[in-house]
C-alpha cells in the first residue's frame, strides 16, 4: 500500500520528503493511457467523489466508464484524525482510484501537493501524453474534451514541442498584498505586482514533457501558496512552456448560467468543462448532475 520509494519537494526556500500511498496506485496506468485526469480531493469531501462533483460527470466512481485512453486518480494529503484516516483507507480500497500522500493536507500546502501529484504522473503514469487537472467540484464532459484532445490540442502541442499548457487564461492579474486575503503573497515571496499569464487551476490541460520542465524550474522559486499562479505563471515563463488561451473550452463559472458560450462550425459546443465558483452548482440540489446534463445537451445552429 505504501511506496518504497521516498520523493522531496523542491523549490528554492522548501525541500521536504513525501511518500505516497493507496490500494493499487503503482499500477494505475497502462500503454493506451493517453491522458491521466488528476483531481485534488479534500479528504472529508466523499459526496464529491463518490457521483457530485468530478466523477459524477462520468457518472461512475472510479475509472469505469472512462474511455480506454483516459485514466483517473484523486490526490488527497495526509490527516491527523484517526477516524477519518480510516475510512479514507476503506474507500481507497475499495475503489483504487486514490493517492494519498504524506504531505499534510491543508489550503497552505496546495502548492506542495500539486508538487507531489506532478511527480506521481511522472513517476507512475509516465507514459501518459497529457495531465488533465480538473478539481473536484469541477463539471466535464469527458466525450467532447477527448475529441477536441485529438482535434485541436494534441496537433498543437506537436507543434509547440509538446510544451503546452491550455486552459483559462488570466491577464495581468494583480498579486495580493493585503495579509487578511486568501491569496496573499508576501514580497519577500515574490516582488512583482502582476502575476505572468497564467491559466486558472481549478481545470487545465498540461503535456507530461512540460510537467517535467516544470519540476526541475520550479526548485529556483520560492514558494507561494498560489498554486496555479506558481506553477502555470512564474515558473512556466521561466521553464518557457507555452500557454495557450482556451477559454471558449475551459469555463471559469459557469458561462452557461450566463449563455456564454459558442459553437464550432459544425454546431458543436466549445464547451466541455464548468467550475462551480460560489456554489452556483454545489448548494442547488443535484446541482453537479443536472449542470452535466445541461452540459452535454448543449446545441447550436450550423
Amino acid at each position: 500500500m505504501e511506496t518504497e520509494q521516498k520523493f522531496r519537494v523542491e523549490l528554492k526556500d522548501v525541500n521536504i520528503s513525501f511518500n505516497y500511498f493507496g490500494y493499487g496506485i503503482e499500477n494505475s496506468c497502462n500503454e493506451k493511457h493517453f491522458v491521466l485526469i488528476a483531481t485534488l480531493s479534500r479528504p472529508n469531501a466523499f459526496n464529491l467523489r463518490k457521483g457530485g462533483g468530478i466523477l459524477g460527470i462520468v457518472g461512475l466512481k472510479g475509472t469505469d466508464g472512462l474511455p480506454s485512453s483516459i485514466t483517473h486518480k484523486f490526490f488527497i494529503g495526509s490527516v491527523s484524525d484517526e477516524s477519518l484516516r480510516q475510512t479514507l483507507i476503506k474507500e481507497s480500497w475499495q475503489f483504487g482510484d486514490i493517492v494519498f500522500t504524506s504531505i499534510q493536507d491543508a489550503y497552505l500546502n496546495l502548492t506542495l501537493k500539486m508538487n507531489a501529484l506532478y511527480q506521481w504522473q511522472q513517476n507512475y503514469c509516465p507514459k501518459v501524453s497529457y495531465l488533465l487537472r480538473a478539481d473536484e467540484d469541477t463539471v466535464l464532459d469527458v466525450k467532447r474534451f477527448e475529441y477536441f484532445l485529438y482535434e485541436k490540442f494534441n496537433p498543437l502541442s506537436y507543434v509547440l514541442n509538446d510544451m503546452a499548457i491550455f486552459g483559462h487564461l488570466f491577464h495581468k492579474n494583480p498579486v495580493l498584498r493585503n495579509p487578511n486575503e486568501k491569496w496573499y503573497v508576501p514580497y519577500e515571496g515574490y516582488n512583482v505586482t502582476y502575476y505572468p499569464e497564467y491559466v486558472q487551476g481549478p481545470c487545465y490541460l498540461i503535456s507530461s514533457k512540460a510537467i517535467k520542465a516544470i519540476l526541475i524550474e520550479a526548485k529556483n522559486h520560492k514558494h507561494i501558496t498560489v498554486d496555479d499562479a506558481f506553477y502555470m505563471g512564474i515558473v512556466r515563463e521561466k521553464a518557457e512552456i507555452s500557454v495557450i488561451d482556451a477559454n471558449k473550452h475551459f469555463g471559469y463559472e459557469n458561462p452557461i448560467l450566463r449563455n456564454e458560450w459558442e459553437c464550432d462550425t459544425d454546431g458543436r459546443p466549445f464547451l466541455f468543462n464548468v467550475c462551480d465558483k460560489n456554489g452556483e452548482i454545489e448548494e442547488v440540489p443535484n446541482g453537479y448532475k443536472k449542470t452535466l446534463k445541461t452540459l452535454k445537451e448543449l446545441k447550436c445552429d450550423k
